[in-house]
């Protein structure tokens, strides 16, 4: 019983380092896509990156919506042309409207940034004032600051209901395990490891390209060539244990065994 207790425990601690990891890859790709917007607009210096990073966590903090979603909502907002800060306030806005009306945050900042050509859309349905604003109003940004007006806050109501209070310890043991996941996407010995790795599966398999070409020689071992560099495979293996281990959980298949 204490065995596979113990096991249970090493397969569920593999599993939550994988996600920590696909957490932390993640949160490098949309901070890449969020970099590549500001330097789209020629905003592109550190200091406005983490800007928006520092968004995502107040935006977090404040309704419960995790930060890979206000990220991504503003990499949506970027989308449309906008200034930074522009696109800071679709990205609030848009999350208020999807907490008072219920529809996704997706389809909301899409919605209310298809304002901006002039246009008020669907966004009509939500009242007689967005119906009455201008094409000059709402290429302004005009139904961005009224929906600020009129749902601003609703996100963060929701944090005082049960599913919000779910939602943030849920965002609070992502944010942990995402932590955990950078200590090896961002380790410079794991990532020498694995692009070691890499080298050497290369030059084996141009070694086997090779060998294959020399037709002419009929008497050459194409065996004896990889067993030539099963020392070198070796090597890159202990090079790179870790990383193995947080990708798999056989070793506690065979402990169980």
């Amino acid at each position: 019983v204490y065995k596979r207790q113990a096991v249970a425990g090493i397969v569920g601690g593999f599993a939550a380092i994988r996600q920590g990891i696909n957490e932390a890859v993640e949160d490098a790709k949309l901070t890449r896509q969020i970099e590549a917007g500001l330097r789209a607009i020629g905003d592109e210096s550190s200091a406005a990156v983490q800007g928006v990073l520092d968004f995502a966590d107040a935006i977090k903090d404040a309704t419960g919506v995790s930060d890979d979603l206000v990220k991504q909502t503003f990499i949506i907002a970027q989308t449309f042309g906008v200034s930074t800060d522009r696109a800071k306030e679709l990205t609030k806005a848009a999350i208020d409207l999807a907490a008072a009306t219920g529809q996704d945050v997706e389809t909301s900042v899409r919605l209310l940034g298809g304002t901006l050509d002039g246009t008020v859309g669907k966004l009509g349905n939500y009242g007689s004032e967005f119906r009455n604003l201008t094409k000059e109003q709402l290429e302004a940004g005009a139904a961005i600051d009224l929906v600020a007006q009129k749902f601003g806050g609703a996100a963060s109501k929701d944090l005082e209901t049960f599913s919000g209070r779910l939602g943030q310890l849920t965002n609070s043991f992502g944010d942990f395990l995402k932590e955990i996941g950078k200590l090896v996407t961002e380790s410079p010995a794991v990532q020498d490891a694995l692009k070691n790795t890499a080298d050497i599966i290369n030059g084996v398999t141009n070694r086997i390209k090779e060998a294959k070409k020399e037709e002419a020689s009929r008497d050459f071992n194409v065996g004896a060539s990889i067993l030539g560099v099963s020392g070198a495979y070796a090597e890159a293996a202990v090079n790179i244990r870790l990383a193995c281990l947080l990708y798999t959980s056989d070793a506690a298949d065979e402990e169980d065994s």
